[in-house]
């Protein structure tokens, strides 16, 4: 008796980094000379592959020189195939960030 055809399922993970400039457009509104509201939104197609985008919208507040203080929300999707292999991405949430500047 023959074994049956059974089809054997495989699964890799890979960890890779990159750079790559987005172009995108951005608004940053100053309704005083210390707090300032952004909108961005940034992409980059991979062909007939597919693309990755981010879009972002944030608050930032100055309350003593050389101190930002910034929060807002991110969201960003992305996916790429390529005959069987697929990247899907998507980051979503809030997010605080500090900045010194000199």
């Amino acid at each position: 008796m023959p074994a049956p055809d059974l089809v054997t399922l495989v699964s890799a993970d890979r960890t890779w980094r990159g750079v790559a400039p987005t172009p995108g457009v951005a608004l940053d509104i100053r309704p005083s000379g210390w707090v300032s509201m952004c909108a961005e939104i940034s992409g980059l197609a991979v062909g007939s592959h597919g693309a990755f985008w981010d879009w972002e919208v944030s608050v930032q507040v100055t309350p003593v020189r050389y101190l930002r203080l910034s929060g807002g929300y991110r969201y960003s999707p992305g996916r790429v195939e390529s005959g069987s292999d697929l990247v899907r991405v998507h980051l979503a949430g809030p997010f605080p960030a500090v900045a010194l500047g000199f």
